[in-house]
């Protein structure tokens, strides 16, 4: 949901606050279970985890505030996994590069390049395309120190 500045702020809270349920359900059990192998940890994380946390996000609008919310649920995971915690002080690329696993940003963008190409091969008439190639009309829009203005 996109609110009046643009932001998708809610949207990503709403998303955050599911990812990290999942992530508190699983820990309890899961994550901390010695007995579990690492490769499993991180095939759940790629089919439970990951998916609740980036559901819909073809349509997001990132800043580095928004980034740098979710690759904290993230790490949080990670860092769960290889029993790093923060302070050790190991950086979170060396945490993610000892697991294999690529940036949540990466993969986010990967998915949106990906909905993209789909959008571009649709059809005129898919509601979706049209939406896409909509043109605003610029009647009633003013500029002030650089922003457009409703």
């Amino acid at each position: 949901m996109i609110q009046r500045e643009g932001s998708m702020e809610a949207e990503l809270s709403e998303r955050i606050n599911k990812a990290v349920k999942t992530y508190h359900t699983m820990s309890k059990v899961f994550l901390r279970n010695k007995k579990i192998s690492r490769k499993s940890k991180m095939m759940v994380y790629k089919t439970i985890f990951i998916p609740t946390l980036i559901y819909g996000s073809e349509g997001w609008v990132l800043t580095n505030r928004l980034k740098s919310k979710i690759q904290a649920v993230d790490m949080k995971f990670f860092r769960k996994v290889t029993r790093i915690t923060r302070r050790d002080k190991i950086r979170n690329d060396i945490v993610r590069a000892e697991l294999g696993v690529e940036s949540i940003s990466h993969r986010v963008e990967v998915q949106q390049l990906r909905w993209f190409g789909h959008l571009n091969r649709m059809k005129e008439s898919r509601p979706a395309k049209r939406v896409w190639e909509a043109r605003v009309q610029r009647k009633g829009i003013r500029e002030r120190n650089g922003t457009m203005r409703w």
